[in-house]
């Protein structure tokens, strides 16, 4: 939408029958929904190497993006040798740690903070800032929604607040329970990524764990996703 006049194209599948209706059949809708993907993407390839020629970054790119395109390839091809018998002690051990949390912080609440796996972000949010019935601690608000947040951020900074001035007036409950709840918060929510993580459903058949690698982080790291197989 920035780089290209291209009107937007990626509802063309979405109904089918508008999209035999303009292009005479749903596999003809497919192909030029690919078409169109393609003509795209050089367009806009020979746009950003003139960009990259004109800052001087063309070197750059070349070296840290791509020559690193065959080897990143290879690496997603090939996946991750996965130790399977050690996978699923983790996966095991993780998940009784991530309940024995959920269960201490049930009894410091008074009530489960839990849903069906995971900690709930309704509890949650009730249970930190509700001024009747929670712990009342100032409220923390996304930066985007402005909508009241759990998330870590939102977490670590209550933690930072319980060791400043304006929380020796805090009289709800002692500053070092509050801390210990907040620890727990953050250890469920780590234990429970990891249980996440080595879960058996991310391993093919062959043993080997595959995802797609990016290079586009700001940090220069890889992030990485679903490989093209969806697992």
């Amino acid at each position: 939408s920035c780089y290209s006049r291209q009107p937007f194209w990626k509802t063309m599948t979405k109904d089918s029958e508008q999209g035999a209706q303009v292009w005479g059949s749903d596999e003809r809708t497919l192909w030029t929904y690919n078409g169109i993907d393609c003509c795209v993407t050089l367009e806009l390839a020979q746009r950003f190497h003139r960009m990259l020629e004109k800052r001087g970054q063309l070197e750059f790119y070349i070296k840290n993006y791509r020559e690193l395109a065959r080897p990143t390839l290879r690496m997603m091809r090939h996946g991750i040798r996965v130790d399977d018998a050690r996978r699923r002690w983790w996966h095991f051990n993780l998940q009784a740690e991530r309940i024995e949390i959920q269960d201490k912080l049930a009894v410091l609440a008074g009530e489960p903070l839990h849903a069906k796996k995971s900690l709930s972000t309704l509890k949650l949010k009730k249970f930190l800032y509700d001024r009747e019935v929670g712990l009342a601690l100032p409220a923390q608000k996304d930066r985007k929604t402005k909508s009241l947040t759990t998330s870590e951020v939102a977490i670590r900074k209550l933690m930072q607040w319980t060791h400043t001035a304006g929380a020796r007036s805090y009289k709800r409950l002692h500053l070092d329970q509050v801390r210990e709840i907040l620890q727990l918060i953050l250890e469920e929510r780590e234990k429970d990524k990891l249980v996440g993580f080595l879960s058996p459903d991310k391993i093919d058949a062959d043993g080997k764990m595959r995802a797609t690698f990016k290079l586009t982080t700001e940090t220069g790291r890889f992030a990485s996703a679903a490989n093209p197989m969806r697992t």
